[in-house]
């Protein structure tokens, strides 16, 4: 979504799945949204309590761990 995150549970209030979200930058491009979209799922997991294992990235993007915002700061590499 253009000014952030947006999600629906119906029947369940969506205010602690916001303030998890609270703070996550996007980033310009594809791998923006990717790397933000990846620390999204990431901060409503641990919020629900559930530990997320590793997942395989698309070529080209960033691997390196969330830092302090949720997102990193790697580029998509050119091939």
């Amino acid at each position: 979504m253009p000014n952030g995150f947006g999600f629906s549970w119906a029947g369940h209030p969506a205010d602690a799945g916001y303030r998890a979200l609270a703070g996550i930058p996007i980033g310009p491009g594809g791998a923006g949204l990717f790397n933000a979209t990846e620390a999204a799922v990431g901060k409503l997991a641990l919020a629900d309590g559930v530990k997320l294992s590793s997942v395989a990235h698309p070529a080209g993007t960033s691997t390196a761990p969330a830092g302090p915002g949720g997102s990193t700061t790697e580029r998509p590499r050119a091939e």
